[in-house]
């Protein structure tokens, strides 16, 4: 598993190494369905 990591983060370098990243200041949609498909799994029943 720590090898995945490590070449995960190699990856990520090489593609932004150089690279301009332009910040648009909106929220991600894949990060939000991420969250809110997380906060349905882990939400605990009353």
């Amino acid at each position: 598993m720590k090898i995945e990591v490590e070449i995960s983060a190699a990856i990520v370098d090489r593609l932004t190494f150089g690279g301009n990243i332009i910040e648009t200041g909106t929220d991600s949609y894949r990060l939000a369905q991420t969250r809110a498909r997380t906060e349905k799994t882990t939400r605990t029943p009353a």
